[in-house]
């Protein structure tokens, strides 16, 4: 099944870092920073063809929110996605879980439940 749309939260990483990943896996096609409720946010789009794609920083406590609102990607669910990013950066990443209202954390090959 693919989803309409992605969002994955990143502990502790840099904006320009995440940025990074997010241009190396869909390109971002255009980008401008805004505050939102004092956050320090990203507005992009992303891939060919564009879809909106936003980066809030700390979102929670040391994670950063990224979402993707489009089908063209290169992950077909938030786990695919979340799991892309956590080897990336060897950092916990958290996504909802497929089954629901939980959330996973994953962390290179381990994923478990996670109160959040």
């Amino acid at each position: 099944m693919i989803y309409p749309d992605l969002e994955i939260y990143v502990k502790g990483q840099r904006p320009e870092d995440l940025l990074s990943w997010v241009n190396e896996r869909v390109g971002i096609v255009s980008q401008q920073e805004v505050k939102r409720g004092g956050k320090e946010t990203f507005e992009m789009m992303v891939g060919d063809p564009p879809c909106p794609c936003l980066l809030i920083c700390r979102v929670n406590g040391t994670y950063s929110s990224i979402w993707f609102n489009g089908r063209d990607l290169p992950w077909s669910s938030d786990v695919g996605c979340a799991t892309d990013c956590a080897n990336t950066f060897e950092s916990a990443v958290r996504c909802q879980a497929p089954e629901g209202d939980a959330w996973l954390s994953i962390q290179g090959m381990r994923q478990s439940i996670v109160e959040w």
